[in-house]
């Protein structure tokens, strides 16, 4: 069966120029004359060309993908915020990889596989837990957390302010004249339960 997908080398015979100077076209090359390019343009509107998008990606060096990795996939919020991930990272013309490991050891694993053979240009990290997950982030490279953050080490992220949100509702209850206040904590292994323990114990202590 003949080929229904044009090929650069379709668009340069078209075009009447090198594969080379299609590719320079097609990258954005200023190295190209303005007759040129313009012929080369429109053989490409001809054919309904449409440029590899993993060989280009390859040849820059980048994948234009970025992976979130969560401690599942079903839970709510996890699933929410990888919805508002993909939106945004499509904007931009970014695919988003979503994986989930349950784990510390299957977060490294994870990480050294995507980071290592270099699958992915970035990483979103969604960890609500207090464990040692930010000893398995590898240097220089593009990473934020999402629901938690590093306080042994500089990794950007995106997270509520649990503590001071426990410190003003127990300071608002305290305004009110009540002195005998309890805490309902989440799991104690969530990073924002031990925030928010933390918040409600200062206000309480500040109170006397």
């Amino acid at each position: 069966m003949p080929n229904t997908h044009p090929t650069l080398r379709d668009v340069a015979r078209l075009a009447g120029v090198s594969h080379q100077t299609v590719s320079r076209v097609i990258n954005g090359s200023e190295d190209v004359l303005p007759e040129t390019r313009a012929n080369v343009e429109a053989a490409i509107k001809q054919l309904g060309y449409r440029p590899n998008a993993i060989a280009r990606s390859m040849a820059r060096g980048q994948t234009h993908t970025l992976a979130c990795i969560s401690p599942n996939l079903t839970d709510y919020t996890f699933a929410s915020v990888i919805e508002g991930a993909e939106t945004e990272a499509r904007q931009h013309d970014y695919f988003l990889l979503s994986s989930s490991a349950t784990d510390p050891k299957a977060f490294h694993a994870l990480v050294d596989e995507l980071v290592g053979h270099r699958r992915v240009d970035g990483l979103i990290v969604i960890n609500p837990y207090s464990d040692d997950r930010f000893q398995h982030i590898p240097e220089k490279f593009p990473v934020v957390f999402v629901g938690a953050q590093s306080h042994e080490q500089k990794i950007s992220s995106v997270c509520l302010d649990d503590e001071k949100v426990a410190y003003e509702a127990t300071r608002h209850l305290i305004s009110l004249g009540h002195t005998n206040i309890a805490l309902v904590t989440g799991p104690m292994e969530e990073d924002c339960s031990l925030d928010r323990t933390e918040g409600y114990r200062r206000a309480l202590q500040e109170a006397g």
